[in-house]
């Protein structure tokens, strides 16, 4: 009897310990449903999650904020598309092969508007004729135009050959809200972006140029608003 007694005893005791164990145990959860080890490891350390990039928590660069215009020869036509496709709306281009800056010039009193933060000037190249001094008018008649409430941004010129209507573009770049743009100096370092002519790029070239644009625009300072 004593032994039936205590193998009685023996299996409520066994019996009790199983019932412990199989007690379920709830998932971590959030408000936003079940919280996963990586999520519980960013908000621990304040880590980024998946889905956010620190580049949100940035002020936007200017170029995401104003509505820029470019006004441009062939190396803009060979630019704009990639200026298109990395700012999109904010960006118009207005490019034409063999364009002098003085038919930039119109083309700029034409499409200027009020709302335009920066203006990209990329011309140049095709006043070998009228030489540095056409350059210099429509150049200080642009600025006239753009600033002070705007920033204007202008490029350098291949070949060396040029150096005379980059000195003018140097000068002018020394201005207040005037951003250079110093496109011979990078293809001097990368010549591979350029053409044979050594003046137009080649198609890799130009997304580069574009690239590099962009983070000029970036350096632009912001605009005053307009008087009221």
């Amino acid at each position: 009897m004593k032994n039936l007694a205590w193998g009685a005893a023996l299996l409520v005791m066994i019996a009790a310990v199983l019932l412990t164990d199989a007690t379920p145990v709830r998932k971590a959860e959030s408000r936003h449903g079940p919280a996963t080890s990586a999520q519980a490891v960013a908000r621990g350390t304040g880590a980024t999650q998946p889905g956010t990039s620190r580049g949100q928590r940035r002020s936007d660069p200017i170029a995401a904020r104003v509505p820029i215009l470019v006004v441009g020869d062939s190396l803009e036509v060979g630019t704009g598309p990639h200026l298109e496709r990395a700012l999109g709306e904010q960006v118009r281009v207005f490019a034409r092969r063999g364009r002098p800056s003085a038919e930039g010039l119109r083309v700029l009193r034409r499409r200027l508007r009020e709302s335009h933060g920066v203006v990209v000037f990329d011309l140049g190249s095709n006043d070998d004729r009228v030489g540095p001094a056409g350059l210099a008018r429509s150049m200080r008649a642009a600025r006239r135009l753009i600033t002070p409430r705007r920033c204007m941004v202008v490029a350098t010129l291949n070949p060396d050959r040029r150096e005379p209507l980059n000195e003018v573009i140097r000068r002018i770049a020394t201005r207040r809200h005037v951003v250079l743009f110093d496109w011979q100096r990078l293809t001097k370092r990368r010549p591979d972006l350029l053409s044979e002519d050594g003046i137009h790029a080649v198609p890799q070239g130009y997304a580069v140029r574009a690239r590099k644009l962009i983070r000029t625009i970036h350096t632009c300072p912001v605009p005053r608003p307009a008087s009221a």
